[in-house]
């Protein structure tokens, strides 16, 4: 990463700032920190693609929301404030400070050791990485937020798993942005498409799908299996689920492939201007009963939604189910590759495989973070929050809260906590409403690749290149097989 040291990282010592601590910045960081909103990261993965991020977590896009795991990188982190949060709210307790950010790629590889850490000392902390925000770590502190019974919280547009797609633009069936009311009565409507009946409606087209990609590379005996086969199937099988007809989904991934690719503002501009006009020329092609369709036709306050905005609906929900699928799947096929018995008996039974599924995104879930904003004073984990207060959920710390999973750090089958613990999910009125979708199409991308190449298995000398951000993968998974 390049950009301007505030203070170089130090090992931290014992006392209330004890996590990733930071030495005093210079008088001249100061001043250059005073004079202009810091720039925490600037990142460039192999593909070109680039994440930025201002001190005020409001200059990133996008495609870039995912940070990479990079060979090389140099770490810009914010100076430290001269006053603790605990002196600004007086004899509160707000658990100790940190300058922990999901968006720095410093922390990909040892993220989940971080968070124990962090974690064991307090259920609620404070970051001052993009300007100040709060992070819920343990299990409860995260469910209660997430669950919103005191209606302190509500949607956060610039922090955690909040894309900005065109954010002038009033959405259709506002999904991500919208809590209370119209938020219940767009997920009742569109909550039909998602059922798990509703989901396996789409088995046979996923299959075909699978079949197709793994055909293209099978003779050859690896591949990279992220770019080949992960991110292939998602956005096609995202783009039948909305309704889009099948002659436009290749170009309409290729889209969607383009935009997520951007590298810099100017081209995810031009890229996401021509992404949305194709969307909205598609629209007169959708059926009344799909869910494009469903939307077109749903007035809620009063007006009927606008071709745009039912572009950024269809824009949002592709971007929802893309990197998801595909970078759970890559963590399940990891599990699977580390231990021959665990694969054999998953590639010989769906159920069994479906449970693997399960327990892989509780150890290892695809989404990172999730934005919330405080709009009543509200009690979490013993710390107080205020109306303008920023939380980020972290799901990875919460679904390995020893508390509530005993050595939740460690992959194991048959686990005897009930399911409802585990947030991969999510939970409460924001929970994932394609998790259906996505544990078939994960089964079903796992049981044609086993099925197609028996003895596929990572590279030798290689290792999964992990990404860091709002959402947490793999972009890249070298694998090897005999060739037939």
């Amino acid at each position: 990463m390049r950009g301007r040291r505030a203070g170089r990282r130090r090992k931290a010592s014992p006392g209330p700032d004890a996590s990733w601590g930071r030495t005093p910045p210079g008088p001249g960081a100061r001043r250059r920190a005073r004079a202009e909103p810091p720039v925490i990261g600037r990142t460039t993965d192999r593909a070109g693609s680039l994440m930025q991020t201002s001190g005020r977590g409001d200059s990133f896009w996008f495609p870039c929301a995912r940070a990479h795991a990079f060979d090389r990188h140099e770490e810009t982190l914010l100076p430290r404030s001269d006053v603790s949060l605990s002196e600004e709210r007086g004899s509160l307790s707000a658990g100790p400070d940190t300058d922990f950010d999901y968006l720095n790629p410093v922390f990909a590889d040892d993220v989940h050791e971080r968070l124990r850490e962090l974690r064991e000392r307090c259920p609620v902390a404070h970051s001052r990485a993009q300007g100040g925000f709060y992070i819920a770590l343990r299990h409860p502190a995260v469910a209660e937020a997430a669950r919103n019974a005191s209606g302190a919280f509500s949607a956060a547009v610039n922090i955690g798993a909040a894309p900005k797609v065109a954010p002038e633009l009033p959405c259709a069936a506002p999904m991500f942005e919208e809590d209370g009311a119209e938020h219940r009565q767009w997920r009742r409507l569109l909550a039909p498409h998602f059922t798990a009946s509703a989901a396996a409606e789409h088995e046979d087209y996923v299959r075909q799908l699978c079949r197709e990609a793994i055909a293209r590379f099978v003779t050859e005996g690896q591949t990279d299996l992220v770019t080949s086969y992960l991110r292939v199937i998602p956005p096609l099988v995202a783009a039948a689920v909305l309704g889009i007809p099948e002659q436009h989904r290749p170009a309409l991934a290729a889209h969607v492939r383009a935009f997520m690719t951007a590298s810099t503002p100017d081209e995810e501009e031009s890229r996401g201007a021509a992404y949305t006009t194709f969307l909205a020329a598609l629209l007169d092609d959708v059926s009344d009963e799909s869910m494009l369709g469903t939307v077109a036709r749903t007035s809620v306050g009063g007006e009927v939604p606008s071709p745009l905005q039912q572009a950024k609906f269809a824009s949002l929900m592709l971007a929802a189910g893309h990197l998801t699928a595909s970078d759970a799947c890559a963590g399940v096929l990891l599990h699977l590759f580390d231990d021959d018995r665990l694969r054999a008996r998953a590639a010989a039974d769906p159920a069994f495989l479906t449970e693997v599924i399960d327990e892989s995104v509780r150890h290892e879930p695809a989404v990172t973070a999730t934005g919330r904003a405080v709009v009543k004073e509200v009690e979490l984990g013993g710390v107080r929050l205020v109306p303008g207060d920023r939380l980020v959920l972290l799901w990875p710390s919460a679904n390995r809260d020893e508390a509530v999973f005993p050595d939740g750090a460690e992959f194991r089958m048959g686990r005897e906590e009930p399911g409802a613990q585990q947030l991969a999910w999510g939970t409460g009125p924001h929970q994932c409403i394609g998790k259906h979708l996505a544990r078939m199409e994960i089964r079903v991308m796992i049981e044609e690749l086993l099925a197609a190449i028996p003895d596929v298995r990572l590279a030798p000398g290689t290792r999964p290149r992990r990404t860091f951000g709002v959402i947490r993968g793999v972009s890249e998974l070298p694998a090897c097989w005999s060739s037939p």
